[in-house]
């Protein structure tokens, strides 16, 4: 099959019913040529949900978002967070999508050393790979009942150094949950 990736680029997109409608007859028509449709979902690197959340994002400890990789982030510990993206990969699903694929569905890379100075928000003393599982966990059973596979992409550093990097993408933990994982390695 010929992957069709619809990417969000930004979620804060309020759908008319006939932009939706005219979302669905395409996806339908790609559908009935053997296209599988492919919905991708910008998860925990998402500077809209984060300035209008800042108590579900990464911040300082005095409540100011931080910028990492050029981008606020909603913490990934984060139910509200959780519900959110769920909410739109549900979405996704009932315009036909065959798959919804979590994409940044981590922590950001490089705050290791900053991590004393952030505050991610932890209400549940979770670790980051706990949350991240436990996150792709939610979604799986939440999207069942729609019938599309879930998938997560993940970073190729962590797959060959056996740990989460500080991201909280552990292979094991990951594969366990989800339909498919995409690895994503750069040079």
């Amino acid at each position: 099959y010929v992957r069709i990736i619809y990417q969000i680029l930004v979620k804060q997109q309020i759908m008319r019913w006939s932009q939706k409608k005219h979302l669905t007859k395409i996806i339908k028509e790609y559908k009935k040529k053997g296209f599988y449709c492919v919905s991708r979902i910008v998860t925990f690197k998402d500077a809209v949900f984060a300035m209008e959340n800042p108590n579900e994002s990464l911040t300082d400890h005095n409540g100011n978002l931080v910028v990492y990789n050029d981008q606020y982030w909603p913490s990934a510990y984060s139910r509200k967070a959780w519900m959110y993206n769920v909410e739109l990969a549900k979405e996704c699903a009932d315009l036909g999508f065959n798959e919804i694929q979590f994409d940044y569905v981590r922590f950001p890379d490089g705050t290791a050393s900053a991590n004393s100075k952030l505050n991610f928000h932890n209400t549940y003393k979770e670790s980051k790979v706990a949350a991240i599982q436990s996150f792709l966990q939610y979604a799986k059973e939440e999207l069942s009942p729609k019938c599309v596979y879930v998938a997560a992409d993940m970073f190729a550093w962590p797959i060959v150094a056996c740990d989460d990097q500080d991201i909280g993408q552990f292979l094991p933990a990951i594969a366990n949950v989800v339909d498919i994982i995409c690895p994503m390695p750069y040079l």
